[in-house]
């Protein structure tokens, strides 16, 4: 949530933030009153320190992209699809699944006619 800089979204972060209080809140209660414990007793502290912290994380996935993109799965390892063999089990399935088209290619060359 502090970290967050669209307003559209901070505000939902805040929304779940003050949830998350309540939540809190209606357990410290229950504690009190069932288990004649405060939640600090069990928490050990009175804040709770962040766990997660949300990051911009474009770069590093365009980086994994630009890097793994080309891998395929060959023997218990990782290969370069380039380095595949011909008889590649993979080939024959793709081969058999778009024998019709590709059904990916299909949609984008739908919506392409439609557009022009």
């Amino acid at each position: 949530m502090h970290s967050e800089v669209d307003n559209r979204i901070k505000s939902i972060w805040e929304q779940f933030y003050e949830m998350e209080l309540t939540h809190v809140s209606i357990c410290n209660e229950l504690l009190k009153k069932y288990e004649k414990k405060d939640l600090t007793e069990l928490l050990r502290g009175d804040t709770i320190e962040p766990l997660i912290v949300f990051e911009p994380n474009k770069d590093y996935v365009n980086q994994i992209v630009e890097t793994q993109v080309d891998l395929r799965p060959l023997d218990k390892q990782f290969v370069m699809k380039d380095k595949l063999p011909k008889d590649w089990a993979s080939y024959k399935y793709q081969d058999t699944v778009n024998a019709g088209g590709v059904p990916s290619e299909q949609v984008v060359e739908q919506a392409q006619r439609k557009a022009a």
